[in-house]
Protein backbone atom coordinates (compact mmCIF):
# COMPACT_ATOMS: atom_id res chain seq x y z
CA UNK A 1 0.00 0.00 0.00
CA UNK A 2 0.96 3.74 -0.71
CA UNK A 3 1.08 4.79 2.65
CA UNK A 4 3.14 7.64 3.53
CA UNK A 5 5.57 5.51 5.20
CA UNK A 6 6.12 3.34 2.59
CA UNK A 7 6.71 6.30 0.37
CA UNK A 8 9.30 7.78 2.48
CA UNK A 9 10.98 4.35 3.81
CA UNK A 10 10.23 1.80 1.37
CA UNK A 11 9.56 3.15 -2.24
CA UNK A 12 11.45 2.01 -5.17
CA UNK A 13 10.61 5.51 -6.80
CA UNK A 14 12.30 7.60 -3.70
CA UNK A 15 15.10 5.05 -2.83
CA UNK A 16 17.15 8.77 -4.09
CA UNK A 17 15.63 10.99 -1.44
CA UNK A 18 16.10 8.65 1.15
CA UNK A 19 19.78 7.86 0.61
CA UNK A 20 20.20 12.34 0.20
CA UNK A 21 17.94 12.67 3.54
CA UNK A 22 20.74 10.27 5.11
CA UNK A 23 23.75 11.87 3.63
CA UNK A 24 22.43 14.93 4.75
CA UNK A 25 22.69 13.92 8.27
CA UNK A 26 25.76 12.54 8.50
CA UNK A 27 26.77 15.36 6.21
CA UNK A 28 25.67 18.11 9.49
CA UNK A 29 27.40 15.62 11.75
CA UNK A 30 30.41 15.32 9.85
CA UNK A 31 30.87 19.44 9.63
CA UNK A 32 29.61 19.81 13.22
CA UNK A 33 32.69 17.38 14.47
CA UNK A 34 34.89 18.93 12.47
CA UNK A 35 33.97 22.08 14.32
CA UNK A 36 34.54 20.72 17.38
CA UNK A 37 38.28 19.51 16.17
CA UNK A 38 38.03 16.35 15.22
CA UNK A 39 39.75 14.97 11.70
CA UNK A 40 36.53 12.73 10.18
CA UNK A 41 37.00 10.38 7.56
CA UNK A 42 33.17 9.46 5.22
CA UNK A 43 32.56 5.66 5.14
CA UNK A 44 36.12 4.43 5.49
CA UNK A 45 36.41 0.79 4.35
CA UNK A 46 37.09 -1.36 7.71
CA UNK A 47 38.22 -4.62 6.94
CA UNK A 48 36.77 -6.99 9.77
CA UNK A 49 37.36 -10.75 10.33
CA UNK A 50 34.59 -11.99 8.56
CA UNK A 51 33.49 -8.64 6.61
CA UNK A 52 33.67 -5.51 5.51
CA UNK A 53 32.52 -2.35 7.95
CA UNK A 54 31.88 1.16 6.67
CA UNK A 55 30.24 3.48 9.09
CA UNK A 56 29.31 6.67 8.06
CA UNK A 57 32.43 8.73 10.24
CA UNK A 58 34.93 8.12 12.05
CA UNK A 59 36.28 11.05 13.56
CA UNK A 60 39.72 11.03 15.02
CA UNK A 61 40.95 14.01 17.24
CA UNK A 62 43.66 13.75 20.60
CA UNK A 63 41.45 12.68 23.34
CA UNK A 64 38.54 10.23 21.50
CA UNK A 65 37.77 8.35 18.19
CA UNK A 66 33.93 7.93 17.55
CA UNK A 67 32.88 5.58 15.05
CA UNK A 68 29.57 6.99 13.77
CA UNK A 69 26.40 5.70 12.02
CA UNK A 70 23.05 7.41 10.91
CA UNK A 71 19.88 5.79 10.33
CA UNK A 72 16.15 7.03 9.56
CA UNK A 73 14.22 4.19 10.56
CA UNK A 74 10.67 3.25 9.62
CA UNK A 75 7.53 3.31 12.78
CA UNK A 76 6.83 0.77 14.34
CA UNK A 77 10.32 0.52 15.48
CA UNK A 78 11.47 1.13 19.22
CA UNK A 79 14.29 3.82 18.54
CA UNK A 80 16.36 2.65 21.29
CA UNK A 81 16.66 -0.47 20.13
CA UNK A 82 17.50 0.75 16.42
CA UNK A 83 20.13 2.28 17.90
CA UNK A 84 21.53 -0.12 20.06
CA UNK A 85 21.66 -2.27 16.97
CA UNK A 86 23.24 0.39 14.96
CA UNK A 87 26.14 0.47 17.83
CA UNK A 88 26.20 -3.27 18.03
CA UNK A 89 27.62 -3.48 14.37
CA UNK A 90 30.61 -1.58 14.65
CA UNK A 91 31.27 -2.03 18.30
CA UNK A 92 33.35 -4.92 17.81
CA UNK A 93 36.92 -5.77 18.61
CA UNK A 94 38.19 -6.16 15.05
CA UNK A 95 36.57 -3.03 14.38
CA UNK A 96 38.63 -1.56 17.47
CA UNK A 97 41.96 -2.99 16.56
CA UNK A 98 41.53 -1.57 12.89
CA UNK A 99 40.87 2.07 13.96
CA UNK A 100 43.94 2.11 16.43
CA UNK A 101 46.10 1.44 13.64
CA UNK A 102 44.95 4.28 12.22
CA UNK A 103 46.70 5.61 15.38
CA UNK A 104 42.95 6.36 17.25
CA UNK A 105 42.64 6.95 20.73
CA UNK A 106 42.03 4.24 22.78
CA UNK A 107 39.07 5.99 23.90
CA UNK A 108 36.81 4.90 21.05
CA UNK A 109 33.08 5.06 21.03
CA UNK A 110 30.77 3.64 18.73
CA UNK A 111 27.68 5.58 18.30
CA UNK A 112 24.21 5.88 16.31
CA UNK A 113 22.34 8.88 15.07
CA UNK A 114 18.74 7.38 15.19
CA UNK A 115 15.50 9.37 14.28
CA UNK A 116 12.82 8.13 12.53
CA UNK A 117 11.36 9.84 9.22
CA UNK A 118 9.08 12.28 11.21
CA UNK A 119 12.09 13.49 13.09
CA UNK A 120 12.08 12.09 16.33
CA UNK A 121 15.16 10.78 18.29
CA UNK A 122 15.94 7.94 19.80
CA UNK A 123 16.26 8.85 23.32
CA UNK A 124 19.67 6.85 23.98
CA UNK A 125 20.94 8.19 20.69
CA UNK A 126 20.84 11.87 21.16
CA UNK A 127 21.08 11.77 25.10
CA UNK A 128 24.98 10.17 23.94
CA UNK A 129 26.20 12.12 20.86
CA UNK A 130 25.13 15.66 23.45
CA UNK A 131 27.37 13.65 26.50
CA UNK A 132 30.28 13.37 24.23
CA UNK A 133 29.93 16.73 22.64
CA UNK A 134 28.65 15.84 19.20
CA UNK A 135 25.52 17.18 19.32
CA UNK A 136 23.95 20.30 20.96
CA UNK A 137 20.66 20.66 21.62
CA UNK A 138 19.89 23.00 18.79
CA UNK A 139 21.92 20.64 16.02
CA UNK A 140 19.60 17.58 17.34
CA UNK A 141 16.05 20.18 16.24
CA UNK A 142 18.40 21.06 12.68
CA UNK A 143 18.90 17.55 11.99
CA UNK A 144 15.14 16.81 13.26
CA UNK A 145 13.83 19.43 11.00
CA UNK A 146 16.12 18.03 7.89
CA UNK A 147 14.70 14.35 8.22
CA UNK A 148 11.70 16.10 7.82
CA UNK A 149 12.50 18.11 5.49
CA UNK A 150 14.00 15.24 3.07
CA UNK A 151 10.23 13.34 3.52
CA UNK A 152 8.41 16.23 2.03
CA UNK A 153 11.08 16.12 -0.73
CA UNK A 154 10.70 12.32 -1.11
CA UNK A 155 6.85 12.65 -1.02
CA UNK A 156 7.30 15.08 -3.90
CA UNK A 157 9.23 12.80 -6.03
CA UNK A 158 6.67 10.08 -5.35
CA UNK A 159 4.04 12.36 -6.52
CA UNK A 160 5.55 13.62 -9.43
CA UNK A 161 6.50 10.15 -10.62
CA UNK A 162 3.22 8.69 -9.98
CA UNK A 163 1.58 11.11 -12.70
CA UNK A 164 -0.27 13.31 -9.73
CA UNK A 165 -0.13 16.84 -10.36
CA UNK A 166 -2.77 18.27 -8.41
Amino acid sequence: PETLNHILQKCHRTHGRRVARHNGVADFLKKGLESRGYSVIAEPSLQGENRMFKPDLVAFRHDRTIVLDAQVVTDGHDLDRAHQSKVQISDRQDVRTILRGFQAHENIEVVSATLNWRGIWSFQSVTRLRALDVLSASDSTVISARVVSGGVSGFRTFMFHTGFHG
